[in-house]
């Protein structure tokens, strides 16, 4: 059964037209973090493809919005400009270093190169040409969740508003207030004010070690995008509750300068613990934003988070330095439970850190690295080095020291755990194209901790490898291959139920991804994945998905519609596999897949006007275990 269908799966499909080095990195990250929204990253292409990007205005965070975008190609893209003026046509891309055909094609859709506007001409323009956008977005079932979300947006100003509730929650939760809201306003990119934000906002400083918020920066099949480099503030667009910042951000920068700092105040959910004799405490921070029972209502909003953080730099022709600082504090004290990977464990009612970093690009090298200490002086180092060694040739280094104790409030760096701390590791990472339309890229990742963590009760670690093969024939063809090994440390049972033994969990998988476009507005995609583990006592379990969808978009018409047919066997969760799946506007998840069962999605657009726009999302799993048909409805209006 399982052989016939593997077969018949690369037989039959047509798919949605996606950036697929973006889909990849974000299903490896989905690894790490269990799953994950990218309704952000959604949200700014989008946006740039309607209102294109000016190279001769843009930085280098703001071009770090593009996943296939390194931070070199991006630091030439500005020295160029520097030493050679402002671009006068988007082709002349092509002299700059590390630009190739194939990442200026990727690069079209979302820049020009508009000339420079005086700060009246902006701000007239900027208010002219603005987006106005309106979302309302629900499930057709009692108690779904819906959500409403505003927003004005436009290079220079922008104002927005969301209201949410998941399935199974009420508007209004009592003494806890409405369910969820978020908004801000924010100015930027007008002389020396890059971003002044009042309301909810997000902050990466260096390479995450103190702060690192919005976008993650881990391991994945682009082995070349291993810096993190995103801007110091961006206004929160995101329906997660908890993961942001309420309050006042500014940061102003120069040619030669930047500075900036912000102010929050947020409360957040946490597993409350009251003590008659030691009173009241958290035992853990909550992320899922989730409150349907009275358990879930109570930990809501249960502690308040007061923050303060800033960042100055100096900005070279070549050469960047800077130091950043954070601080928070807790209403309620942090106190984990006993076990001993809790020892270091973020604790008290208070969380510091300083950290440095500098960044140097010499010729064909670019050097970025960040060091930093938390509240008690425990340091963390990250150094990273980025190398066009040639023409069909890039590297990349990755060194991180994290002492075991040392912790962080909301950091998220390039480490092998979801956060930074007690990590010794190399990674190194190659892209190879040796032939006109072949691509290889594969990395090595070595890492060790010292202090026990969870399901590891001693000092271990392990090796991750990826190979990855990739061939476009032509603009609407791919097709890649790739294979993954790893091994870890970890803790297994003993015959003695009270002992437990070290043993070495080792993960195997592979996959073949084919792509293609035709004329009249139809593309291809199929994809057969497979997973193999060997866990440390020595039980081996096994797990494939595969998938074919199409697409379907003509030149003005005013619908279109995509599909999904899914055939998922794994033998248990340790097994899951991350996929994409396409949704309505703005709504993209990357679930887990784990059982037995064949999924049918189907998505459909109508365009009724000019501004309008309905979108329906249907999807099952068969067989049918005591679930509903998934049914999601969205309006949209554009101005």
């Amino acid at each position: 059964m399982r052989k016939v269908w593997l077969i018949w799966i690369f037989l039959v499909s047509v798919a949605q037209a996606q950036e697929r080095e973006w889909v990849t990195s974000m299903e490896d990250q989905a690894m790490v973090s269990e799953g994950r929204e990218v309704e952000e990253e959604l949200d700014h292409l989008d946006f740039w493809r309607r209102r294109k990007i000016s190279l001769n205005r843009v930085s280098v965070e703001e071009l770090m919005i593009f996943p296939f975008l390194t931070a070199f190609q991006a630091e030439q893209l500005i020295l160029y400009r520097k030493l050679l003026g402002d671009l006068v046509d988007v082709y002349e891309l092509q002299a700059v270093p590390g630009w190739d055909a194939e990442l200026i094609r990727k690069m079209l859709p979302y820049v020009t190169v508009a000339d420079r506007l005086q700060v009246r001409q902006v701000w007239k323009a900027s208010l002219q040409q603005g987006v106005q956008q309106l979302i309302v977005r629900s499930s057709l079932k009692a108690g779904a969740g819906v959500l409403a979300r505003y927003q004005f947006r436009s290079p220079v100003f922008q104002l927005a508003w969301l209201l949410e509730k998941d399935a199974g929650e009420k508007w209004w939760q009592g003494s806890k207030g409405i369910s969820f809201l978020s908004g801000h306003a924010a100015i930027g990119r007008l002389g020396v004010v890059r971003h002044l934000i009042l309301g909810d906002f997000s902050v990466s400083m260096g390479q995450g070690l103190v702060m690192g918020l919005g976008r993650s920066v881990r391991k994945s099949g682009m082995p070349m995008l291993v810096k993190r480099q995103q801007a110091f503030l961006q206004p929160y667009r995101s329906s997660d509750e908890n993961r942001f910042f309420r309050g006042l951000g500014v940061w102003l920068g120069g040619k030669r300068w930047e500075a900036g700092w912000f102010i929050s105040r947020n409360r957040l959910d946490a597993n409350l613990v009251e003590d008659s004799v030691t009173g009241s405490r958290i035992t853990s921070l909550l992320t899922s934003g989730l409150h349907r029972t009275s358990a879930e209502l109570a930990d809501k909003n249960v502690v308040t988070v007061q923050s303060l953080g800033a960042m100055a730099a100096l900005n070279g022709r070549q050469f960047r330095m800077g130091i950043h600082g954070v601080w928070h504090a807790f209403s309620l004290p942090i106190q984990r439970s006993d076990e001993l990977y809790n020892r270091f464990a973020l604790k008290g009612r208070s969380s510091a850190g300083l950290g440095v970093k500098l960044e140097q690009t010499i010729r064909n090298v670019h050097l970025f690295s960040e060091w930093a200490v938390d509240n008690q002086r425990d340091p963390a180092g990250v150094l990273g080095i980025q190398l066009v060694a040639d023409k069909r040739l890039d590297l990349s280094f990755v060194g991180r020291w994290i002492d075991k104790s040392y912790r962080s409030f909301w950091a998220s760096s390039f480490t092998e755990s979801s956060e930074p701390s007690d990590e010794k590791g190399l990674f190194i990472g190659m892209s190879f194209r040796p032939v006109y339309g072949w691509q290889v890229d594969s990395y090595v990742d070595v890492y060790r901790h010292e202090w026990p963590k969870y399901r590891i009760h001693g000092s271990g670690g392990g090796m991750d490898q990826l190979l990855m093969v990739q061939y476009r024939p032509s603009k609407k063809t791919v097709v890649y291959g790739r294979y993954r090994k790893e091994s870890k440390a970890i803790s297994f049972p003993s015959d003695d139920a009270a002992i437990s033994r070290m043993g070495t969990d080792q993960m195997q998988s592979g996959r073949v991804h084919i792509e293609q476009q035709w004329d009249g507005g139809w593309t291809w995609r199929s994809r057969l994945e497979w997973i193999r583990r060997t866990a440390a006592s020595g039980l081996t379990s096994r797990g494939v998905i595969g998938y074919s969808e199409w697409f379907w978009k003509y030149f003005r018409n005013p619908y279109a519609f995509n599909g999904r047919v899914m055939l998922c066997e794994t033998d248990d969760y340790n097994t899951r596999l991350y996929a994409y799946e396409n949704d309505v506007l703005y709504y993209g998840l990357i679930p887990a897949f784990y059982g037995k069962f064949i999924r049918l999605s189907v998505n459909m657009q109508l365009d009724i006007g000019e501004k309008w726009m309905l979108q329906l999302k249907c999807a099952q799993n068969f067989p049918v275990r005591n679930s509903a048909w998934t049914v999601r409805v969205q309006l949209v209006w554009r101005s």
